[in-house]
């Protein structure tokens, strides 16, 4: 969710560098071997940026990657989308921008479920019988599911670039135009359903060999690796094991509500998304996942982490989850019962919600090894900005290791870590903020719905 607080801060920018010269010929990465560990949103990304931010005019080679992915292809792409949102929105947000970069907005765009209405979306191509594009907004709803707040994105648009749109998506629509495009790149070899077990040092001190010890007992030897591998980074348990993730103190349940049409999605969840504000305690999110289909997720405060339930769950846990939401959402009325009653039992997921703030690399003690999205800053969902900031990650970080103008490789990365780590704090703690809101009661409610019917006024 966007933090309601941003609407009334200055706009964000990013610098475009798609176009600018970047630096000399030299590279610290040109002709090195970089091994990604995780072929998600940013292992995929930095590959990407890689190759689009490698100038023409440079005589030295390009870099060989090697991707390693734990999952199958078919798991990896194939698995069931819940959606996120690529936002718009500048220096915390900038998603769209480094796709845009990437020359990859318009074929993401076309199979986003929602498209923001108003900005760089010819209407008359909206087509609502496949889903590819519909037109929606952030909104902010009462228990009675009245607009409270409704997010003008002409309001969070970025103003250095082109204009373009916000949107959602599902998380393997996203992941499979990735890796499509991932796929056409030379010099990048995949490895898929290989696990990263542990990563070694080659010799001593930075600038030396790395190697990748793989779950079968083989080694890969390559010059720098990129961790990737998500929030709960096996490289980072290894290497860092003090730097785990910290529970956030909510617990949520979720699930994809399914329907033989469109119109029996209650209205206005087939275009709009956002958050029911019921001053319960209770916070309740809803989105669109396809034409036929819509995402609920409620969440509440709790004291210590919840015991998660094995999957597949059973039939008796399935409708024990199915009747606690019921109950806990009951302030929503009948539009989130009907979520409810409706939902796929394969999609029902309940999950603690879990982060970490950023951390600056120590190449004395690891080598040559850079974590990047969710396996350096992992946020909970209700920052509503995990891809995007996996995304600007590794279009910055390449910016960075391509320009060779620093002074060295772990120059390089500090230049990166000046611009990542402010960046990611700041949206730590929006998410904490979101959290706070949503589940707020008594004089905390009071205050944030005063605050909600100023915004509204600007917005």
């Amino acid at each position: 969710m966007h933090t309601i607080f941003q609407l009334l801060s200055k706009r964000y920018t990013r610098e475009n560098t798609s176009s600018s010269p970047l630096g000399p010929d030299v590279s610290h990465v040109a002709s090195k071997h970089i091994v990604v560990a995780g072929a998600g949103i940013a292992g995929l990304s930095f590959a990407l940026s890689l190759h689009k931010l490698w100038p023409a005019s440079f005589s030295s080679q390009l870099p060989r990657i090697t991707i390693i992915e734990r999952d199958s292809k078919a798991d990896r792409l194939g698995r069931e989308g819940y959606t996120l949102s690529i936002r718009v929105d500048g220096n915390r947000g900038g998603g769209v921008q480094v796709l845009d970069d990437l020359g990859l907005y318009e074929v993401v765009r076309d199979v986003a479920v929602i498209v923001d209405s108003g900005i760089g979306v010819d209407t008359d191509c909206i087509n609502l019988s496949d889903g590819k594009q519909k037109a929606g907004n952030m909104v902010l709803w009462d228990k009675n599911w009245r607009p409270l707040l409704k997010v003008d994105p002409e309001k969070m648009q970025n103003e250095s670039k082109r204009k373009l749109s916000g949107m959602r998506i599902r998380r393997n629509a996203l992941q499979e135009v990735l890796a499509n495009a991932t796929a056409a790149l030379p010099d990048v070899t995949m490895m898929w359903e290989r696990r990263v077990v542990n990563v070694k040092n080659g010799a001593t001190g930075a600038g030396d060999s790395m190697v990748v010890v793989l779950d079968d007992g083989s080694n890969i030897s390559c010059d720098i690796i990129i961790a990737a591998d998500g929030s709960k980074s096996k490289i980072r348990t290894a290497l860092r094991p003090s730097d785990g993730l910290n529970y956030s103190g909510v617990v949520a349940i979720s699930g994809n509500a399914r329907f033989e049409s469109r119109d029996q999605i209650p209205k206005p969840l087939a275009n709009d998304w956002g958050a029911l504000l019921g001053w319960t305690g209770v916070g309740i999110f809803v989105a669109p996942v396809d034409p036929t289909a819509a995402l609920w997720s409620l969440s509440y405060r709790a004291g210590q982490p919840r015991d998660i339930p094995r999957k597949p769950f059973s039939n008796a846990t399935i409708s024990s989850l199915l009747e606690e939401a019921r109950g806990l959402g009951i302030h929503a009325g009948p539009k989130f019962r009907t979520l409810v009653d409706n939902t796929d039992p394969s999609t029902l997921m309940v999950f603690n919600a879990f982060d970490r703030p950023p951390f600056r690399h120590d190449f004395e003690k690891h080598g040559n090894v850079i974590w990047i999205g969710d396996a350096n800053h992992a946020v909970t969902p209700f920052a509503g900005n995990g891809a995007n900031m996996a995304m600007m990650d590794s279009w910055d970080l390449v910016k960075e290791l391509v320009k060779g103008e620093h002074g060295g490789f772990e120059k390089s990365v500090r230049a990166w870590e000046r611009s990542m780590m402010p960046r990611t704090e700041a949206v730590l703690k929006e998410s904490h903020r979101n959290m706070d809101v949503g589940h707020a009661v008594g004089w905390k409610a009071w205050f944030y719905w005063s605050i909600l019917k100023v915004l509204a006024l600007f917005t």
